[in-house]
This record gives C-alpha cells, sequence and structure tokens, in this order.
C-alpha cells in the first residue's frame, strides 16, 4: 500500500475536502499604498465610479480595522451602482471553494447596503458574470 501527503479539510457533515490553497496577498486591509494623480490610494486596488452615480474614496487614517488605513466611500448621487472597488485579478483553480470577507462600517445615513460581488472574467479581461446576480 502507498500514500502520499494530501492536504484536506474535514467539513461539518464528515466529507473530506481538498485544502483550499492560499490566495495571494491582495492588501485586503488597505496598509499598503501607492499614489495615483498625486493621491495615495491602496496598492492593487482601484475604484471604478459609475457612469450616472456620483462618488468619490479616499484613504482613511482614522477608521481601521486589521491594517493601518481604510477606505472611505462616499456617494452623492444614488444610482443602480454607484462605484465599484477593484482589487487585483486573483485567479482561481475550478472546483475549488473560496471564502470571502469584508468588514464594512456604515454611516447612519447610508440609503442602502453594499453590495460584495465576484467578478468572473475571461482570458482577456472581459467580465463574463457577477456573482451574487440580481
Amino acid at each position: 500500500m502507498w500514500a502520499r501527503s494530501v492536504p484536506f479539510v474535514a467539513t461539518a457533515d464528515g466529507v473530506l475536502a481538498p485544502k483550499v490553497p492560499a490566495l495571494p496577498d491582495i492588501n485586503g486591509n488597505f496598509s499598503k499604498l501607492s499614489t495615483t494623480g498625486g493621491e495615495a490610494v491602496p496598492a492593487g486596488w482601484q475604484f471604478l465610479p459609475s457612469a450616472s452615480g456620483e462618488a468619490s474614496w479616499a484613504v482613511d487614517r482614522s477608521v481601521k480595522l486589521s491594517g493601518a488605513h481604510s477606505v472611505r466611500f462616499n456617494c452623492t448621487k444614488a444610482a443602480k451602482y454607484s462605484g465599484r472597488l477593484l482589487s487585483t485579478p486573483i485567479a482561481a483553480e475550478p472546483n475549488r471553494t473560496y471564502q470571502l470577507s469584508a468588514f464594512v462600517k456604515m454611516g447612519p445615513h447610508s440609503g442602502d447596503r453594499p453590495w460584495i460581488w465576484v467578478i468572473q472574467v475571461d482570458a482577456d479581461g472581459k467580465e463574463i458574470m457577477h456573482l451574487p446576480t440580481g
């Protein structure tokens, strides 16, 4: 009999599943900054405002969770979506389970809840699916 080392995790229902590979560091706590157009922005992230919404973003050094900074998002005109805060692309393996988490603090006058989307792109970077849909 031969055996080899195969990393796995036991799920709550007792099923053995392959261990999820570690994802690259995407600067999720916004600790690393770069400069774009004279403004300090989180390295590896970009903000894309929608055509119909009026929104902006900035590094906030007064509010943070696990890093040295957070990102403050201000929307002054409502729209279907007011903007997107995008990380650098993350290569995912097919048939693997990944866990995404975020910490969001909302102001007292926030009119809607934030959405966290996973955007699937093809080899050319063209968007082909948003999860969740709706």
